[in-house]
């Protein structure tokens, strides 16, 4: 992910887990990236990116499907990538080639 900064992209995260969740995840990590907290639910829907498989019963309810989102530098959206299955996730190659391709034009 060093080289998304070096494209000049930064690289945030978001997840439903709460802020201490994830002050504990990256302390123990160490890795200097920005994480958000979406434990209010409140992104993640406005996105439309929260994972239909759940209903509100369940403790999973409010997960978001992972995606990556690509953001211009005029801030819209320029690519999304998704996949179906959550354990499938689109190669980092293909990602730095788009990227690459983003920065130079």
């Amino acid at each position: 992910m060093k080289d998304c900064r070096a494209l000049g992209y930064n690289v945030v995260f978001i997840t439903r887990d709460t802020p201490d969740a994830l002050k504990k995840f990256t302390d123990a990590r160490d890795m200097g990236y920005t994480f958000l907290s979406d434990q209010n639910r409140e992104i993640i829907p406005a996105f439309g990116i929260q994972n239909p498989r759940f209903p509100e019963s369940s403790a999973w309810y409010g997960v978001a499907q992972p995606i990556i989102f690509v953001v211009g530098k005029d801030g819209t959206i320029c690519h999304r990538f998704s996949l179906r299955n959550y354990q499938n996730r689109p190669e980092v190659d293909v990602l730095f080639d788009i990227l690459k391709g983003e920065a130079k034009g």
